[in-house]
């Protein structure tokens, strides 16, 4: 006769899913109906009963969830790092077409390779953005200074052309010859 106290014990325990205790309670149960032996049937039926699902040891579930962060996070910063050198090319090319701009290199001096890839040479490829921008901004100020020192001399009568000068020369008046003079030497001045 099965106690219906043990067999109420026994689901509880299935329902608080602590399979040790219902197992314990009904191998319990069983001997009892066997005389204190466990009955081959009862014996055969609790070997097949499912163990419970292992556990998952909590720190290997957080390595595994670090482990996927990870990865996600080298994509992302690979995915940044494309974006970045494909964005200093982008300036790089336009820094050193400046240079070509100003004078400070020749095309021949700047680029590499095919012409249509517009890639800068290994020394100009090599220099970092930031020094290339403060050294073409430096140039900018030095070849400005020099442009606005480097103003063409006033033109004089010896700027005057051989024809000019013979012309002048027969004119006998001084002062005529002076404002001859005068003349030529304002056209030249406004050209």
């Amino acid at each position: 006769m099965i106690d219906p106290e043990q067999l109420k014990a026994a689901i509880e325990a299935i329902k608080a899913a602590d399979g040790d205790a219902a197992l314990a309670i009904l191998e319990g149960m069983l001997v009892g109906e066997a005389g204190g032996e466990v009955a081959p049937d009862a014996a055969a039926a609790l070997a097949e009963v499912p163990a419970e699902p292992p556990v998952e040891d909590p720190l290997a579930a957080q390595l595994a969830a670090q482990s996927r962060e990870l990865t996600a996070l080298r994509a992302a910063v690979g995915a940044i790092t494309a974006e970045r050198v494909s964005a200093d090319n982008v300036t790089r090319r336009g820094l050193v077409a400046q240079l070509v701009e100003l004078g400070i290199e020749t095309p021949a001096t700047a680029w590499q390779g095919d012409a249509s890839e517009r890639k800068p040479c290994a020394r100009l490829g090599a220099e970092s953005v930031v020094d290339m921008t403060s050294r073409i901004a430096t140039l900018r100020q030095a070849l400005g200074a020099v442009r606005l020192n480097a103003r063409p001399a006033a033109p004089t009568a010896g700027s005057l052309s051989a024809h000019e000068q013979a012309a002048a020369n027969k004119i006998k008046d001084p002062e005529a010859r002076e404002r001859f003079l005068a003349r030529r030497i304002a056209r030249l001045a406004s050209v």
